[in-house]
């Protein structure tokens, strides 16, 4: 937020849309997901192309990145295991974005 202080926002002339989901996670029983969830989760977007950001060190996940029809979707867990961030490109217009 701080780059944003120091430019004037007023004359922008171009703006973009972009959504950002935040999703909690559950076990089955209704419990929050623990960093073993967390971790199995990273495993299994890894096999299924993300690149995955690794703190080095620790070994911790730290998000993902997978470009997804041209575009670069980011994923994170932003407050730890029990949340899941999933933020999608900016792009032209509302509707783009929904698509």
């Amino acid at each position: 937020m701080r780059e944003a202080a120091l430019q004037d926002n007023t004359k922008w002339t171009k703006r973009l849309v972009g959504f950002e989901f935040e999703n909690p996670l559950v076990r089955p029983d209704g419990e929050p997901a623990t960093a073993a969830d967390m971790r199995r989760l990273w495993e299994e977007g890894a096999k299924r192309g993300w690149q995955l950001d690794i703190d080095t060190g620790t070994g911790t996940v730290l998000g993902g990145t997978k470009n997804i029809l041209g575009h670069i979707v980011t994923a994170g867990h932003d407050i730890g295991a029990g949340n899941f961030e999933l933020a999608l490109p900016p792009l032209q217009d509302v509707e783009s974005a929904q698509k």
